[in-house]
């Protein structure tokens, strides 16, 4: 029996090493040769991995490679296991939810099995969590029984309803169709649509009925009929639209679009299976091929995600299509279709009922009389580099190697043919016809538009356009910009700082080797040096600073202006002094109270807080007394503030006696 080595698969490397050690055990592979084995069949990322490993390091052992494998390509090593398996809920199907819950409890190690067994039941849907509790499971095994179990029953209850709901009749009437006879009748008569009573504009139906207008095909007699209608209540008669999406359509492969393989009448078919599709599609090349019969008996547009509109033919009733475990009838419509042949849409989807549908693994499963259906779709496939040293591996075994080349050919129609005789017109007149590079040149009249005299300016509101015009636009935009008619606008800062660049790129023989300063009134350039983030044209134009000695020193914009006479005028010198008033006494206090004993044990006693004197204060410089300052018992000053202040002319009293002096005389006057 041949066993091959396991795929690499760069979302699951602790899966992948137990495969491959079980691989090794069937084999009895020695320990030396498993790195090598597993090295070969690594690829992409890994592959680059491990020759960076191989040549830093040298070839590891196979434990040491598990370990850097898992630290490269696995789980965070500082992922919390153990709390993820605690919280874990059933968010879809018990299969779903058993995956998950196997997934995590593998990689802890000191749960017990009456742990794991609690954790799982707590994490079930409420409404099989409690039909399992009732069960009372001792093993996983039987806990796990239990909720298909009860899974597949709420699941059949669900069926059930449903039907029981389709068979019962609606107690809504049958709605009415509207022909056109009908319709050009109750126009002549000027009735309403939707009730007998006379219509006049702002009419409303007293009775509430639901009507059903037909699709009405497109037809010339048609669109005769509906020109010059005036009536406020025609509604919009269409048919119910249908869409595709724009990979559908290119049969391209998204992560919402799996790609299957079918049969049709034997003849092999790419089918992809789009939810974002409304209906099944068929490609018409295919059609023809197949020779189906197509119904014209009317057209019907459909809308692409991009905004187009196409054109579908008609349809082909009754396809038998032929999936992998499942077979389906259904109608086809018809639209040109690249790289598909069909596209099953909401309209099969919808037939299904509930879908599981896993896009990593590119399965959909459903219910089809009560058995289960999986269709797996196709892998997109995947092209990978490999090193030289690989390709010299490859080499050395059985491969064959394809070298292939595409061009694109040319469609032969969308070639145009010029007459010789205007080749000779447009050669002689090339000037009119050159596209323009600049400006236009300058009119004696230019194009104006004008305006009634005392009218104001225009004022439109800003209106929304299609991509489609908006693309054109921009493709304007860049002709004018390379064509340079429109110039790129800069800021003050950038066009500032390639002032500067240009201005010593000019004096650069002057300014290299010596220390200049580049003086500017931009302040936010005085930091250019100094700020953390800078942007492309930033970084590009201290590049080329590199190498010169200087410094950016800022300059107010009124000190920058131009030199004239007054500007060189010699600089006087100006000579200033500040005056301060000081108290000559409280000097002499100061230096008292340091040199006299009984103030300094005040302090000390004020600082220490020993024993407090009540009346003293000290506020780091003098020695106050009932915020009075204190005065030693052998102070000079004792003699000199009297003198000061009773006789002197800046004596508070003298003052005082002046002034009542004063008050007198003019009292008597």
């Amino acid at each position: 029996m041949k066993v091959e080595f396991p795929r690499w698969e760069n979302n699951d490397p602790i899966g992948w090493i137990s495969r491959a050690e079980k691989y090794f055990r069937f084999h009895g592979t020695s320990d030396n040769a498993k790195v090598d084995l597993a090295s070969i069949n690594l690829e992409g990322d890994a592959i680059q991995w491990y020759d960076w490993l191989e040549a830093c390091h040298g070839p590891p052992k196979w434990e040491e490679f598990k370990e850097e494998l898992i630290n490269r390509f696995g789980p965070s090593g500082y992922e919390n296991v153990d709390g993820e398996l605690a919280k874990i809920r059933q968010t879809s199907t018990v299969l779903e939810y058993q995956g998950r819950f196997e997934r995590l409890s593998n990689r802890t190690r000191d749960w017990s099995e009456k742990q794991l067994l609690g954790t799982f039941i707590e994490g079930l849907r409420l409404d099989i969590r409690r039909e399992v509790k009732m069960n009372q499971p001792r093993t996983m095994k039987a806990a796990l029984s239990f909720a298909r179990l009860q899974e597949e029953k709420i699941n059949e209850e669900g069926r059930r309803n449903n039907k029981v709901i389709r068979e019962n009749p609606s107690h809504y009437s049958t709605p009415r169709r509207l022909t056109k006879e009908e319709i050009k009748e109750r126009m002549a008569k000027g009735l309403c649509w939707h009730c007998d009573e006379k219509w006049h504009r702002g009419h409303q139906c007293k009775q509430k009925r639901i009507l059903m207008i037909e699709p009405i095909e497109n037809s010339e007699e048609e669109d005769d009929f509906y020109e010059g209608e005036t009536q406020d209540n025609i509604n919009e008669v269409q048919d119910d639209s249908m869409a595709i999406s724009i990979h559908a359509l290119e049969g391209l492969q998204t992560p919402q679009i799996m790609k299957v393989k079918g049969f049709i009448k034997k003849q092999p078919v790419m089918i992809l299976i789009d939810s974002g599709s409304t209906n099944n599609f068929l490609d018409s090349t295919l059609a023809r091929r197949l020779k189906q019969k197509i119904e014209r008996a009317s057209t019907f547009d459909v809308k692409v995600a991009d905004g187009r509109s196409l054109t579908s033919p008609g349809k082909c009733e009754g396809i038998k299509i032929i999936l992998p475990n499942y077979e389906l009838i259904t109608d086809l419509f018809f639209l040109p279709l690249d790289g598909c042949d069909v596209v099953l849409g909401a309209q099969w989807l919808r037939t299904l009922g509930d879908i599981i549908w896993n896009f990593s693994q590119l399965t959909m499963r459903f219910q089809d009389q009560g058995k289960e259906v999986c269709i797996r779709g196709k892998r997109q496939d995947t092209i990978t580099s490999i090193s030289s040293y690989q390709a010299e591996r490859l080499l050395k075994k059985d491969c064959s190697i394809f070298l292939m080349q595409l061009s694109i050919k040319k469609d032969p129609k969308g070639t145009s043919y010029t007459p010789p005789e205007l080749e000779t017109l447009l050669s002689k007149f090339s000037m009119i016809f050159a596209e323009p590079k600049g400006l236009p040149p300058s009119r004696s009249h230019d194009h104006r538009i004008p305006l009634i005299p005392g009218s104001a300016p225009a004022n439109v509101r800003p209106y929304r356009y299609p991509y489609i015009q908006k693309e054109v636009i921009e493709k304007i935009v860049q002709e004018m910009l390379q064509a340079g008619i429109v110039r790129p606008s800069m800021s003050i800062y950038d066009k500032e700082m390639l002032a500067i660049i240009h201005a010593v790129t000019k004096w650069r023989p002057y300014l290299l080797g010596r220390h200049f300063q580049i003086r500017t009134d931009h302040k936010s350039l005085k930091f250019i040096l100094d700020q953390c983030i800078s942007n492309i044209d930033q970084q590009k134009w201290i590049k080329r600073l590199l190498g010169y000695d200087y410094e950016i020193v800022y300059k107010k914009g009124t000190e920058n202006t131009v030199a004239d006479a007054l500007s060189r005028l010699p600089n006087q010198i100006e000579f200033t002094a500040i005056s301060l008033v000081t108290c000559k006494n409280l000097e002499n206090i100061k230096k008292e109270q340091k040199e006299n004993s009984a103030a300094q044990a005040l302090i000390q006693n004020i600082l220490q807080n020993s024993s407090p004197e009540p009346h003293y204060s000290w506020d780091g410089e003098i020695l106050r007394y009932k915020n009075r300052i204190f005065l030693p018992a052998n102070s000079a000053e004792k003699e000199v503030i009297p003198e000061e202040f009773h006789c002197s002319l800046q004596g508070i009293l003298a003052s005082y006696a002046r002034i009542n002096g004063f008050q007198e005389l003019l009292s008597k006057e």
